[in-house]
C-alpha cells in the first residue's frame, strides 16, 4: 500500500508537469523549492487544493514553493526518488547555468547570494533547534532554582556541566558547520570547507594568546580572534576556498589533484582566514550587530517595529537568512540577542 508521503508527493510532482518540466529541485526549512522549464505546465489550483499542501508561492517566472511546513524533508526524499527526478539538487537544465531554486529578481549574483545563505544555514537548522532546547531546560532549571544556568562550570554539578556541554557543542563549533555546508553549496571540497575554521578553534592555535592580542607569526602580525560560534569568517573562508580549488585544480594535473589540491588549499587558506578573512568576517557581522544594537539603543519600540515590518518581505527575498547569522554573532558576542523578540511577535501574530 502507498503512503500518504508518497501519495501526496506524486501528486505534487504531476501537478508540477512531472519530471521532464523540473529544471532544479531542492528544498528548505519548509517549502519545496522547484524551479521549472516551463510554467504554464504547474496547476497551482491543483496544489492548493491538496490538504497536505499548506500553500504554493510563485517566484518569478520559473519558480515555484510548496510550502509542506515542518515534515518537508520527508516529500523531499520521497519526490527525489521519483522516475526522472535523479537526485533533485543537482538536477539542471541545458542552458548550463548554475541552478538554484530561491528567489528570481533581475541579476543572477544577487539570486544565488540569497541561495547560498539558505543552503548554507539550512543543514544546521537541526542542531540549532536541538540545542536551542536544551538551553530551554537548563533556563526552566534556573527558574526553580535548581541551578545557577550562568554559574562558571567548575561550580556546577557534573550532570549539568554535561547538559551545557550538550548545547555549547554546537554554539562554540559552528564555524566548523557552516564551513562545510558553505563549501558543499558552492561546490568545494567540504571536508577542507570544515578544516579551515576548524584549525582556528585548535587547542594549539588558542595557546597563541588571548582574543584582542597581537602575536608574531614568522615576521608578521596576528591579531587573534574567539572563532566560536562565528558564522561571517567560515561564510568567507569557504568562498575563498571555492576560487583557490578552481585555481589549483587548473594548474595541477588531474592524476595527483586528490592529494595535492586539499594540501595546498589549507596550507593558503587557514593563514589566509587567521590573517585577514577571519578578522574581515568578524568586523562584517560586528558591524551590522553594532548598529542594530544602536538603533535599540535609542529605542528598543523603533526596532520592534522596523524587524516585523520588514520581515513579511525579507522572508520571501531570503534576507532574513543574514539576520539569522546576526542573532547567533549577537549570542555570542554579547549574551544575548535583540532581534529575535521582535522577529517572533511577527511570527505569533501569522
Amino acid at each position: 500500500m502507498v503512503s500518504k508521503t508518497i501519495e501526496t508527493s506524486r501528486h505534487i510532482l504531476r501537478e508540477i508537469g512531472g519530471a521532464d518540466n523540473v529544471a532544479s529541485f531542492t528544498y528548505c526549512a519548509t517549502r519545496l523549492r522547484f524551479d521549472v522549464h516551463d510554467k504554464s505546465k504547474v496547476d497551482i489550483d491543483a496544489l492548493d487544493e491538496d490538504p497536505n499542501v499548506l500553500g504554493v508561492v510563485e517566484q518569478g517566472s520559473t519558480g515555484v514553493q510548496v510550502v509542506m511546513g515542518g515534515g518537508v524533508a520527508e516529500f523531499y526524499n520521497a519526490i527525489v526518488k521519483e522516475p526522472g527526478m535523479g537526485d533533485g539538487e543537482r538536477k539542471s537544465s541545458s542552458s548550463g547555468k548554475k541552478e538554484y531554486g530561491g528567489v528570481r529578481g533581475k541579476y543572477d549574483w544577487v539570486n544565488y547570494c540569497f541561495e547560498f545563505l539558505s543552503d548554507t544555514f539550512r543543514p544546521v537548522l537541526w542542531a540549532l533547534l536541538g540545542a536551542s532546547l536544551i538551553i530551554t531546560l537548563l533556563v526552566l532549571a534556573d527558574t526553580f532554582n535548581m541551578q545557577d544556568f550562568r554559574a562558571d562550570m567548575a561550580d556546577q554539578p557534573n550532570g549539568y556541566v554535561l547538559l551545557h556541554a550538550m548545547w555549547r557543542s554546537v554554539f562554540y563549533f559552528l564555524p566548523i558547520m557552516i564551513g562545510a555546508t558553505a563549501a558543499r553549496k558552492l561546490g568545494a571540497n567540504e571536508w577542507v570547507g570544515a578544516a579551515i575554521p576548524a584549525a582556528l578553534l585548535t587547542p594549539e592555535f588558542l595557546e597563541l594568546g588571548e582574543a584582542g592580542e597581537t602575536v608574531d607569526v614568522f615576521g608578521l602580525p596576528l591579531v587573534l580572534n574567539d572563532y566560536s560560534s562565528q558564522v561571517f569568517p567560515p561564510l568567507i573562508a569557504a568562498i575563498g576556498l571555492f576560487w583557490v580549488e578552481k585555481g589549483l585544480k587548473k594548474l595541477i594535473p588531474s592524476a595527483v589533484q586528490m592529494v595535492f589540491v586539499p594540501f595546498f588549499s589549507l596550507l593558503i587558506m587557514i593563514p589566509a582566514t587567521a590573517f585577514l578573512l577571519g578578522p574581515f568576517g568578524i568586523g562584517i557581522g560586528n558591524g551590522i550587530s553594532d548598529f542594530l544594537l544602536w538603533i535599540n539603543g535609542i529605542s528598543p519600540f523603533i526596532l520592534a517595529i522596523i524587524v516585523p515590518i520588514m520581515y513579511p518581505f525579507l522572508v520571501p527575498l531570503g534576507l532574513h537568512w543574514p539576520l539569522n547569522a546576526i542573532m547567533v554573532q549577537n549570542l555570542a558576542t554579547l549574551g544575548y540577542d535583540f532581534i529575535q523578540g521582535p522577529m517572533g511577535a511577527w511570527n505569533f501574530a501569522c
